[in-house]
């Protein structure tokens, strides 16, 4: 508060006395020529102060702010070297002052520029400090001539030659200072990215004409060793103002910026202060950055990496990644555009305010993500083993068919020719009771090979497959059309079907199936109560991410509803 008071009050004075003395004595100077110059005179050195006062305490950017409204009072202070201005201190002060305020400018320009070079700063800081002394030490106006001039209290000799020639030494030193800096000004802007050049461009393009104009004027004003009103040195004197008015402008947009980046951060913090959902984090981020595509990606312990729903997922190959790490370990990846932080990296509260901000929301976000990646992963996991499973019945079941049940059936057919060719009435007798028995076994051989895995089930799919259930039970089936599904989802279907009939074993069953979105749903309705119970297909059922529930109803019948994936049989697959 205490430099913001002495900024606005020094600059505040400056004015007022530069404004008097310009009416008292106008065209003095450029800066007192017409009511246009005072008002371009008090509008640069204004803008320059009320630029100053925001961030004149904080940090980074404290240097550039206080040196920017230093320059704006020293602006302001040439207005005092005016003859009719009478307090000889103030007089003084303008003689002694009013230099500095190119390489002020200079150096609040390469602060802004994060850049520091030494040598061109002391050799425009000791130009400035030649000016000084030669203008407000060594000369006395009034013993060059000027009746109406104060007394120069600061003038401890009166040496006009050696006044002269410092005061020359010292606008080359200054020029040569500012055509450096703004060398290196424009070498920061061309080898910046392009968001980064955006923004430093508000400030260093103007700071680049005005460092420019100032030593133009330096140059014209070197044989007479101060700026007259001629219109060379009244056209630099405007360039200048209206450049230093730019700067001014520039630095507003450049707090207007900050301004709403710290607004977005604040809105983050209350967005991500509760639970967000999923995916949630992520595009807070977006908006609060200004990146759509800006995503949060999460890495699980095997390398892969997953989205905020545990879906494994992949940054695309253009973006950009930024790697969160806590403790030397990473916990996220941040992909968005290139040069996104570039827009803000200048400012390092800013950061680390987006880093406390998304803190607990990324840690909650993260841990979600990894349980819900180690569920799929177990999912998967179960659904392997339950197709591991069906493949292996279906082998046995092939097995059954193509090999034992075959060389029984043959063994009947031999043991019926045995007994037709049989002469004795006794052999015969007993070897067709042994056909019998064969033929006993192949039924026996074709029931376990159907409980395994019916191959009609294989062949023509779930609605033939609980056609051929119908003629074993009292089952009365509608909705099934001859739809297949994949592999799994018909196996999970059909047993539900088949031990809800075996272990009902109900006087009369009704099936109801149809497909509601996504879902096949069944209801399977018995007249009779379940026995058993399920439990042992809930899991076959629940690791085909399908639902499975049985419900008493009055009068000892059962409901039981089943919902599975009507995924479509991939091709290649059903016959397997």
């Amino acid at each position: 508060m205490l430099i913001r008071t002495a900024i606005l009050l020094a600059g505040a004075v400056a004015g007022m006395v530069a404004a008097v003395a310009a009416a008292r004595f106008p065209g003095y100077s450029p800066a007192a020529g017409s009511p246009v110059a005072v008002a371009a005179h008090l509008v640069a050195g204004g803008s320059l102060v009320v630029a100053a006062v925001p961030g004149a305490r904080r940090r980074p950017g404290a240097a550039f702010r206080v040196l920017l409204g230093a320059a704006g009072v020293c602006w302001m202070l040439t207005g005092w070297t005016n003859p009719e201005i009478a307090v000889s201190a103030a007089f003084a002060a303008g003689l002694l002052l009013s230099p500095a305020v190119p390489v002020l400018t200079a150096h609040a320009l390469l602060s802004y520029a994060s850049s520091t070079r030494t040598r061109l700063m002391i050799a425009g800081y000791a130009g400035f400090a030649l000016v000084a002394v030669g203008s407000g030490v060594l000369s006395d106006p009034r013993g060059s001539g000027c009746g109406t001039c104060p007394v120069n209290p600061l003038a401890i000799w009166h040496l006009p030659g050696a006044a002269l020639w410092s005061i020359r030494a010292g606008m080359l030193m200054a020029a040569i200072s500012m055509i450096g800096v703004a060398v290196v000004l424009c070498e920061r802007l061309a080898r910046a990215s392009v968001a980064r050049r955006r923004r430093l461009a508000s400030l260093l393009v103007p700071g680049v004409a005005y460092l420019v104009a100032a030593a133009a004027a330096y140059g014209l004003a070197l044989p007479a060793g101060y700026v007259s009103t001629a219109p060379p040195d009244t056209i630099l004197w405007y360039a200048q103002a209206a450049a230093l008015t730019a700067i001014a402008l520039g630095t507003g947009v450049h707090w207007a910026r900050l301004r709403r980046t710290r607004a977005r951060l604040a809105a983050l913090v209350v967005e991500t202060a509760g639970s967000p959902p999923p995916g949630g984090l992520s595009d807070a981020l977006a908006r609060t950055l200004g990146d759509p595509g800006l995503r949060v990606y999460y890495p699980l312990d095997d390398g892969r990496l997953v989205d905020a729903d545990g879906t494994p997922a992949t940054p695309a190959r253009e973006a950009a990644i930024t790697r969160l790490t806590r403790g030397g370990a990473l916990v996220a990846l941040l992909a968005h555009r290139h040069s996104l932080f570039d827009d803000e990296n200048q400012d390092e509260s800013q950061i680390g305010a987006l880093s406390a901000a998304t803190r607990l929301a990324l840690e909650n976000e993260r841990l979600r993500a990894h349980t819900r990646a180690r569920l799929a992963d177990l999912r998967a996991s179960q659904t392997r083993i339950v197709q591991a499973g069906d493949a292996e019945r279906r082998r046995l079941e092939r097995d059954l068919h193509d090999g034992a049940q075959q060389r029984v059936v043959a063994l009947s057919l031999s043991i019926r020719l045995a007994r037709l060719r049989c002469p004795d009435a006794g052999r015969a007798a007993l070897l067709e009771e042994a056909e019998a028995e064969v033929r006993a076994a192949v039924a026996d051989l074709r029931a376990v090979a159907h409980g395994l895995y019916p191959g009609v089930l294989s062949s023509e799919g779930l609605a033939a497959a609980v056609d051929a259930l119908a003629d074993e039970f009292p089952l009365a089936a509608e909705g099934l059309s001859g739809r297949r599904y994949e592999p799994s989802v018909e196996a999970a279907a059909y047993l539900v079907v088949a031990e809800s009939l075996k272990r009902g074993r109900p006087g009369e069953a009704r099936l109801r199936a149809m497909e509601s979105g996504d879902l096949l749903r069944l209801e399977i309705h018995l007249d009779g109560p379940l026995g058993d119970g399920l439990d042992d297909l809930r899991d076959r059922v629940g690791a085909l991410d399908g639902t499975l529930e049985v419900l008493p109803l009055d009068g000892g019948e059962t409901l039981i509803r089943v919902g599975l994936p009507a995924t479509p049989c991939t091709p290649g697959t059903a016959s397997v």
